[in-house]
Protein backbone atom coordinates (compact mmCIF):
# COMPACT_ATOMS: atom_id res chain seq x y z
CA UNK A 1 0.00 0.00 0.00
CA UNK A 2 1.02 3.63 -0.26
CA UNK A 3 1.25 3.90 3.51
CA UNK A 4 3.58 0.89 3.74
CA UNK A 5 5.70 2.29 0.91
CA UNK A 6 5.97 5.65 2.68
CA UNK A 7 7.08 3.95 5.90
CA UNK A 8 9.60 1.84 3.99
CA UNK A 9 11.05 4.89 2.22
CA UNK A 10 11.34 6.75 5.53
CA UNK A 11 13.18 3.78 7.06
CA UNK A 12 15.53 3.50 4.07
CA UNK A 13 16.39 7.20 4.39
CA UNK A 14 17.90 6.44 7.82
CA UNK A 15 19.12 2.88 7.23
CA UNK A 16 22.77 3.62 8.09
CA UNK A 17 21.77 5.03 11.49
CA UNK A 18 19.46 2.07 12.16
CA UNK A 19 22.17 -0.46 11.28
CA UNK A 20 24.71 1.27 13.55
CA UNK A 21 22.27 1.07 16.46
CA UNK A 22 21.44 -2.57 15.73
CA UNK A 23 25.17 -3.44 15.74
CA UNK A 24 25.69 -1.55 18.99
CA UNK A 25 22.80 -3.45 20.55
CA UNK A 26 24.19 -6.77 19.31
CA UNK A 27 27.59 -5.90 20.82
CA UNK A 28 26.02 -5.04 24.20
CA UNK A 29 24.14 -8.33 24.31
CA UNK A 30 27.22 -10.27 23.22
CA UNK A 31 29.41 -8.64 25.88
CA UNK A 32 26.85 -9.36 28.58
CA UNK A 33 25.80 -12.86 27.55
CA UNK A 34 29.05 -14.49 26.46
CA UNK A 35 30.35 -14.37 30.03
CA UNK A 36 27.41 -16.64 30.93
CA UNK A 37 28.12 -19.19 28.21
CA UNK A 38 25.90 -17.82 25.44
CA UNK A 39 26.93 -18.65 21.90
CA UNK A 40 26.34 -16.20 19.07
CA UNK A 41 26.35 -16.76 15.33
CA UNK A 42 29.75 -16.18 13.77
CA UNK A 43 29.67 -14.32 10.50
CA UNK A 44 31.77 -15.48 7.59
CA UNK A 45 34.81 -13.32 6.90
CA UNK A 46 33.96 -10.38 4.67
CA UNK A 47 30.25 -10.43 5.52
CA UNK A 48 28.05 -8.27 7.71
CA UNK A 49 24.66 -8.56 9.33
CA UNK A 50 21.71 -6.26 9.80
CA UNK A 51 21.11 -7.92 13.20
CA UNK A 52 17.40 -7.66 12.55
CA UNK A 53 17.05 -9.73 15.70
CA UNK A 54 19.47 -10.56 18.50
CA UNK A 55 19.53 -14.23 19.33
CA UNK A 56 21.88 -16.49 21.24
CA UNK A 57 22.20 -20.14 22.16
CA UNK A 58 22.37 -21.25 25.78
CA UNK A 59 23.53 -24.88 25.70
CA UNK A 60 23.79 -25.15 29.49
CA UNK A 61 20.76 -23.05 30.48
CA UNK A 62 17.07 -23.86 30.78
CA UNK A 63 15.89 -21.27 28.25
CA UNK A 64 12.25 -21.69 29.27
CA UNK A 65 13.12 -20.79 32.86
CA UNK A 66 15.29 -17.91 31.66
CA UNK A 67 12.50 -16.62 29.41
CA UNK A 68 9.98 -16.90 32.29
CA UNK A 69 12.34 -14.94 34.53
CA UNK A 70 12.63 -12.18 31.92
CA UNK A 71 8.85 -12.12 31.50
CA UNK A 72 8.48 -11.57 35.27
CA UNK A 73 10.74 -8.53 34.80
CA UNK A 74 8.47 -7.31 31.94
CA UNK A 75 11.09 -8.15 29.33
CA UNK A 76 9.92 -9.93 26.22
CA UNK A 77 11.96 -12.74 24.72
CA UNK A 78 11.13 -15.40 22.18
CA UNK A 79 12.35 -18.90 21.48
CA UNK A 80 14.16 -19.56 18.23
CA UNK A 81 12.06 -20.73 15.33
CA UNK A 82 10.45 -24.15 15.60
CA UNK A 83 11.90 -26.86 13.35
CA UNK A 84 9.79 -27.52 10.28
CA UNK A 85 10.18 -31.24 10.99
CA UNK A 86 8.03 -30.78 14.09
CA UNK A 87 5.04 -29.25 12.31
CA UNK A 88 2.09 -31.63 12.43
CA UNK A 89 0.92 -30.82 8.92
CA UNK A 90 4.26 -31.80 7.38
CA UNK A 91 5.05 -35.50 7.33
CA UNK A 92 8.62 -36.68 7.76
CA UNK A 93 9.53 -40.32 7.91
CA UNK A 94 12.08 -39.75 10.65
CA UNK A 95 11.97 -36.50 12.61
CA UNK A 96 15.17 -37.53 14.40
CA UNK A 97 17.06 -36.73 11.18
CA UNK A 98 17.16 -33.06 12.16
CA UNK A 99 19.22 -32.84 15.37
CA UNK A 100 20.65 -29.39 14.59
CA UNK A 101 17.28 -27.72 14.15
CA UNK A 102 16.03 -29.36 17.35
CA UNK A 103 19.12 -28.14 19.22
CA UNK A 104 18.62 -24.58 17.99
CA UNK A 105 14.93 -24.64 18.91
CA UNK A 106 15.63 -26.00 22.40
CA UNK A 107 18.53 -23.74 23.36
CA UNK A 108 17.97 -20.52 21.41
CA UNK A 109 16.44 -17.32 22.71
CA UNK A 110 15.75 -14.01 20.94
CA UNK A 111 15.97 -10.74 22.88
CA UNK A 112 14.41 -7.29 22.42
CA UNK A 113 16.24 -5.69 19.53
CA UNK A 114 14.50 -2.53 18.38
CA UNK A 115 17.13 -0.02 17.23
CA UNK A 116 15.78 2.71 19.52
CA UNK A 117 16.57 0.60 22.62
CA UNK A 118 20.18 1.74 22.38
CA UNK A 119 19.05 5.32 23.08
CA UNK A 120 17.00 4.54 26.18
CA UNK A 121 17.47 3.15 29.65
CA UNK A 122 15.46 0.11 28.51
CA UNK A 123 18.59 -1.62 27.24
CA UNK A 124 20.23 -1.19 30.66
CA UNK A 125 17.12 -2.67 32.30
CA UNK A 126 17.34 -5.72 30.04
CA UNK A 127 21.08 -6.18 30.57
CA UNK A 128 20.71 -5.76 34.32
CA UNK A 129 17.96 -8.39 34.42
CA UNK A 130 20.16 -10.78 32.44
CA UNK A 131 23.02 -10.24 34.90
CA UNK A 132 20.58 -10.78 37.76
CA UNK A 133 19.42 -14.11 36.38
CA UNK A 134 22.89 -15.53 36.03
CA UNK A 135 24.39 -14.13 39.23
CA UNK A 136 21.57 -15.15 41.61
Amino acid sequence: TNIQAAIGCAQLAKIDEILIRKRQLQDLYRTTLEKYGAVFQRLPKGSSSSYWMVGALFPSTDVNHFSDYLKQKNIDSRPFFSPVSGFRHIKYSNVDEFPNSKFLANYGLIFPSAPNLIDTSAVETVLSAIDGYFTN
